[in-house]
């Protein structure tokens, strides 16, 4: 596989990469998140017993945050808000949260 366009989807293989540990990541947060609503924040898994939902969950997002960090140059920059815009619009969405 060369480092250039594949076929129709037109996807480089740094672009699949990038694209795979979104998705990954975003997956581990959400699977973190879905722990947390049925145990807890202060809960944890028997595999790591020194580890706390909450912590976990910190961790899996600072992880997210890098890798959306990185797929900076694969984003549409026309998108980009002034993120007090961003805030406000995902409270918008929320019911219980103050803003």
């Amino acid at each position: 596989m060369k480092d250039c366009p594949m076929s129709s989807r037109e996807l480089t293989r740094a672009e699949t990469e990038r694209l795979a540990l979104l998705s990954e990541k975003a997956s581990a947060v959400s699977q973190c998140v879905g722990a947390i609503l049925q145990h807890g924040y202060d809960s944890y898994s028997l595999s790591t017993p020194d580890t706390s939902n909450r912590r976990r969950l910190s961790q899996e997002i600072e992880e997210l945050l890098g890798v959306i960090v990185v797929m900076d140059r694969d984003l549409d920059p026309n998108v980009a808000d002034n993120p007090k815009d961003v805030i406000a619009r995902v409270l918008k969405q929320s019911q219980h949260q103050p803003g």
